[in-house]
């Protein structure tokens, strides 16, 4: 048992001016893990990525109403978060979601949605999170690290690629909190998967655009809702842990700059929620 975040993603092609339910990516489900009942989930972010101006719908009886729900306005080609800074959605445990979009008409054009859900409790699925003013004690050298993230299907997440793989600087058994990345190029999705992060996908929105809130994602994530959201990995799990990428049809690849920092003793223990 423990805390996590997971990754849900989700794409419609061509969707017509009307709602229509999204398909979910490779591996996911819009249905909310299960987590004991006196235990905290949140949706901690939600952000897309449309070819042209449309709306995404986010439904559940367990919502706030099952008709017009968490309704977005989505502008062309830019992804960031949509929820108020600091908030966060109550989510429920085996909850089973509907994610829609009202968006690109033209043939095979592909729209892209993805939410980070936050969990105090996921059996099974433990990662090394942390607050800032619980590690910033420990924090001593910032670093950075560079992934290629390539897509082969639209709507999927992409090949993965080890963090290690292009620069690998990570100093033996030494500890980085991951604080965000910055991209070359826009993307719908980035995330990472490993040991640390409990084997499930965390990650944020891949605009090259607003990098003062990518560049420290995590941190953002964490100081705006009051919890643990940085994920902290060890170096001897560096050749584990993967980057990867979702894009629309146009498949373009886009380097992701992973910004760190070393953080030198003791992890504190963590705390309950």
């Amino acid at each position: 048992m423990g805390m996590a975040m997971n990754l849900v993603t989700g794409f419609t092609t061509a969707q017509a001016a009307s709602f229509g339910a999204v398909t979910v990516s490779n591996g996911d489900s819009l249905q909310i893990k299960y987590s004991p009942d006196d235990k905290m989930i949140r949706m901690a972010a939600k952000w897309s990525m449309f070819q042209v101006t449309g709306n995404t719908r986010l439904i559940s009886p367990k919502l706030h109403d099952n008709v017009v729900g968490i309704t977005n306005s989505e502008i062309a080609a830019n992804a960031m978060n949509e929820l108020p800074q600091g908030t966060g959605q109550k989510l429920f445990s085996q909850d089973t979601l509907t994610l829609q979009h009202l968006g690109t008409a033209a043939a095979g054009k592909v729209d892209i949605t993805s939410m980070l859900h936050w969990y105090a409790d996921s059996p099974g699925s433990a990662a090394d999170l942390y607050t800032w003013d619980q590690i910033k004690g420990l924090a001593t050298q910032y670093m950075t690290f560079r992934t290629t993230l390539a897509t082969t299907a639209a709507g999927q997440y992409g090949t993965t690629v080890a963090i290690n793989s292009t620069d690998n600087q990570f100093r033996a058994n030494a500890n980085y909190a991951i604080l965000g990345y910055q991209v070359s190029a826009a993307i719908a999705t980035v995330g990472l998967q490993g040991p640390n992060t409990g084997n499930l996908r965390i990650g944020g929105p891949g605009t090259p655009t607003f990098r003062w809130m990518t560049s420290q994602w995590f941190k953002y994530i964490s100081d705006t809702l009051g919890l643990p959201a940085i994920p902290v990995i060890n170096a001897a799990n560096a050749g584990s842990t993967v980057a990867f990428g979702v894009q629309d049809e146009n498949l373009t690849s886009s380097i992701c700059t992973w910004i760190a920092v070393l953080l030198e003793g003791n992890l504190p223990r963590p705390n309950v929620y």
